[in-house]
């Protein structure tokens, strides 16, 4: 029990660390910047601030779907972008939820479609027995990625064919 317990926290803090590197590969891929593999380990100095925004995050959506759904899924639409901030700004946990609040302002409209966006296209990846994933999955968090650039007014390179 122990020993399930202990691997499944470090799996977790695996998965946190990764997706941190993965930000930052796709802030660099939004901005037309060289991104490369080594980028996918570099995020330790926001680890724990990370863990900590993401307890905070949970715990609000978790409330918020309590509440009914409808809060739960304002509070989703409101601070799902705390976590690029927190990454591409350095800035601290609470910091973080503020800047996503202010943003959110105008956008939260915005954001619906781009869940319901990236919904269509986890379906879509699931569709081809889960290998469409391997497509579709950093589609969608490059579309995360653009979209928390448009809404902070930076600038990202939108690709000529």
């Amino acid at each position: 029990m122990m020993t399930q317990l202990s691997s499944s926290f470090i799996n977790q803090l695996i998965q946190l660390w990764l997706a941190i590197g993965a930000i930052l590969i796709n802030l660099a891929v939004a901005r037309g910047q060289h991104a490369s593999i080594g980028m996918l380990f570099s995020g330790a100095p926001y680890l724990l601030r990370y863990i900590g925004a993401a307890i905070i995050f949970g715990a609000a959506m978790v409330v918020g779907f309590l509440l009914l759904i409808v809060p739960g899924i304002y509070v989703v639409l409101t601070y799902w972008s705390y976590m690029y901030f927190l990454v591409d700004r350095n800035c601290g946990v609470f910091e973080s939820f503020q800047l996503a609040q202010t943003h959110a302002s105008g956008n939260r409209l915005n954001a619906f479609v781009m869940f319901l966006l990236a919904a269509g296209l986890g379906i879509l990846g699931m569709l081809a027995c889960g290998i469409g994933l391997l497509v579709t999955a950093p589609l969608a968090f490059l579309t995360f990625v653009i979209c928390y650039l448009m809404m902070t007014g930076q600038r990202y390179v939108q690709p000529t064919v």
